[in-house]
């Protein structure tokens, strides 16, 4: 990525030691799917040492037409400018501006994945019922 510095061992030690304790639907659903669904966008991730099913936050989605989450997060140990974006596909990819603290001590960035939709008929009956409340 452009201007972007990765750490790579670092990251890729810290996705290994990562655990998302969130067992939600929603967190459920997106780690079981997102590395199904989004195959390019998983690939271009792991080029960079990050997981694609663990995200460091991610947002509770909401119903249209698909599921859709609004963005999910992913912590970066390294060096990144203020001002970038990419796209991959229909996802946008930036530096994130707010995230959760970390109590890592190496410097490090959030890129931020942005409007990631799974179609409806792939989505559990449990989601569906309950984003539909």
């Amino acid at each position: 990525m452009d201007n972007i510095e990765i750490d790579m061992e670092k990251t890729e030690k810290f996705y290994k030691d990562y655990y998302d304790s969130c067992n939600c639907l929603y967190c459920k659903f997106y780690r079981e799917n997102i590395r199904k669904y989004y195959p390019k966008l998983s690939s271009f991730l792991s080029d960079f040492a990050l997981d694609i099913s663990k995200p460091y936050e991610l947002s509770i989605p909401f119903l249209e037409d698909d599921l859709n989450y609004p963005f999910a997060q992913y912590l970066v140990i390294g060096k990144a400018p203020d001002k970038f974006s990419k796209k991959l596909g229909n996802i946008s990819l930036s530096i994130a501006k707010s995230y959760q603290d970390s109590d890592i001590s190496s410097p490090y960035f959030v890129l931020e994945l942005g409007d990631i939709k799974f179609k409806k008929s792939i989505t559990s009956k449990e989601i569906l019922s309950e984003l539909s409340l």
